[in-house]
């Protein structure tokens, strides 16, 4: 009997889809608002009447650069940085280095952005002009003061006004007084600390700004709440709870304002430590805060806070104006320029201060930006009385008011299957896999991912060796050899931020990895062996 042998290969694919912050006495009092006790004043709530920031859908905001910072090259560089970062957040930045002239050029400017463009914010880089608002005393409440006014440029549809005397200062706000947009100021022209000149100085902090956005420039999330004596009711939960507000934003909190606590060595000790957020409550002219100790007064000078260059990120000072730029190393410019880390403090350029500090503090949970949370307050806060209203005519931002508390820096891996190998501890015949993976979720949006195939389970992608896509689903064209592969992947969102961990997918090609032997009965009188292979021959 002759043996015929047959030689048969089939080829046979499964496919798998898996988706996969040395006076007398009674001068401090009369600079620094301490608040009625509230059983006895009543209270009343100012509505918004425009939601449109809440509403816009790519916020655009504006940065405005004096012209003549504008022909230093260097900070032409570095505000085209940060207008990148800017737009990397999610908004629509715009960029203006015309020449103005006055407060009401600026202000007609924002008008006209707001109704066309529906502007929601505004930075000035630079020596811009500013409005001045002059009110009367307010007997037991707060003195006459003439201050710079910020309000002016940020509310613009109320009616302002310079009546009595007629003098080129604001007496009069009438109408709708809420802010339409929020603000912010980076100006170091008053400080004369430190050797750096202006355009340093402006640099130096954009380079922060954009250190932090990057996640190259953080702290512990948590903060610091200072309150001196005079309102330590307020900060005890007798009258209010101050340090309180916080706890939105900052569960994790140091808070000090018992009577034997609030002393100078105490503030200095703490205001060195690794917080985020200082939230400090101290009796303060421009440029020195006063502590109450024992009926007696220690200060704090503006040259002793240069020298210490405090670390926090941010601060909210409710300290009598600590936020008036126009004296030379004001707090506030001397808090934002001096550290390294600094970037950006809430607080009056007169008497005054925040309260009804909840609500700030609540939409900085949300991740919203410190302008638009001061903005948000500014339209929510209930005064305590109609006669505390130009209280907080002062309130302003030194710094970028497009700054979170929070920024995400962390970009989660993805999720990684594969159609064509889905199983790592399996050997498959396809010698060009099929990658699928899933988005992660990220504050800012994946804008895409950087890849590699190799044979080492370990390797770690950078942008610098991975190749980008923009899918999420890849298709290796080149033939691989047999052996163990590994796929790895990393994300990027929209900040520029790289995933740190990096995700890997095992693949097996085998091509010679299937090999049977079926005899079947007889054929026509011979004998078929049917041999079911791949990429070898069969062995008798």
């Amino acid at each position: 009997m002759k043996f015929r042998t047959m030689h048969v290969s089939f080829l046979i694919i499964f496919l798998f889809l898996f988706s996969s912050l040395s006076v007398s006495e009674a001068t401090i009092r009369d600079s620094q608002y301490q608040p009625s006790t509230l059983s006895t004043v009543p209270i009343i709530t100012l509505q918004p009447t425009s939601n449109a920031l809440e509403k816009a859908q790519q916020p655009v905001v504006r940065i405005l650069v004096h012209p003549d910072l504008w022909q230093n090259t260097t900070i032409q560089n570095a505000v085209v940085e940060y207008q990148q970062d800017l737009n990397d957040q999610g908004f629509n930045a715009l960029l203006y280095t015309s020449a103005v002239g006055s407060a009401e050029t600026l202000r007609a400017l924002f008008q006209s952005w707001y109704s066309s463009e529906n502007l929601e914010g505004v930075v000035l880089i630079g020596q811009y002009p500013q409005a001045y608002f002059h009110h009367d005393e307010v007997p037991n409440y707060y003195p006459a003061e003439t201050f710079i006014c910020d309000l002016f440029l940020t509310d613009l549809d109320g009616v302002w006004e310079d009546l009595d005397p007629v003098d080129g200062v604001y007496d009069s706000h009438t109408g709708e007084i809420h802010p339409e947009i929020y603000l912010g100021r980076i100006d170091p022209s008053s400080r004369t600390f430190g050797s750096l000149s202006v355009e340093e100085e402006i640099y130096r902090y954009l380079k922060k700004c954009h250190a932090y956005r990057q996640g190259e420039l953080s702290r512990p999330h948590k903060a610091l709440t200072f309150v001196d004596d005079d309102w330590e009711a307020w900060a005890n939960g007798t009258y209010d709870n101050w340090p309180g507000w916080l706890s939105s934003t900052y569960p994790k909190r140091m808070d000090i304002f018992k009577r034997a606590d609030t002393y100078k060595d105490v503030w200095l000790e703490y205001v060195t430590k690794n917080y985020e957020w200082f939230h400090l409550c101290a009796h303060s002219s421009a440029t020195t805060h006063y502590l109450k100790v024992d009926g007696m007064w220690q200060t704090i000078t503006n040259a002793e806070i240069n020298n210490l260059a405090p670390p926090f990120l941010f601060y909210n000072l409710y300290c009598c104006h600590a936020a008036d730029w126009d004296t030379n190393d004001s707090l506030a410019v001397t808090y934002l320029y001096s550290s390294s880390s600094s970037l950006a403090v809430v607080g009056s350029t007169k008497s005054g201060g925040m309260l009804g500090g909840n609500h700030f503090y609540s939409q900085l949970a949300q991740n919203k930006t410190i302008g638009f949370a001061l903005y948000s307050w500014f339209q929510n806060f209930e005064y305590y009385t109609t006669y505390y209203l130009e209280f907080f005519y002062g309130m302003s931002i030194l710094g970028d008011p497009f700054l979170t508390n929070d920024i995400d820096c962390t970009v989660l891996k993805p999720q990684l299957s594969s159609p064509t190998h889905p199983d790592p501890s399996k050997k498959y015949l396809k010698t060009k896999p099929e990658f699928t993976w899933t988005e992660p979720t990220d504050a800012h949006s994946i804008v895409g991912y950087y890849y590699l195939l190799d044979q080492d389970p370990t390797t770690k992608v950078t942008k610098d060796t991975g190749i980008f896509v923009n899918d999420t689903s890849l298709k290796i064209t080149q033939r691989l050899e047999n052996g163990t592969w590994y796929f790895h992947l990393v994300a990027e969102d929209s900040l520029g931020n790289i995933g740190k961990n990096t995700a890997h997918f095992k693949v097996n090609v085998n091509q010679v990895a299937l090999r049977k032997i079926i005899i079947s009965s007889s054929v026509g009188g011979a004998v078929v062996f049917i041999a079911l292979a791949v990429g070898g021959k069969m062995k008798k």
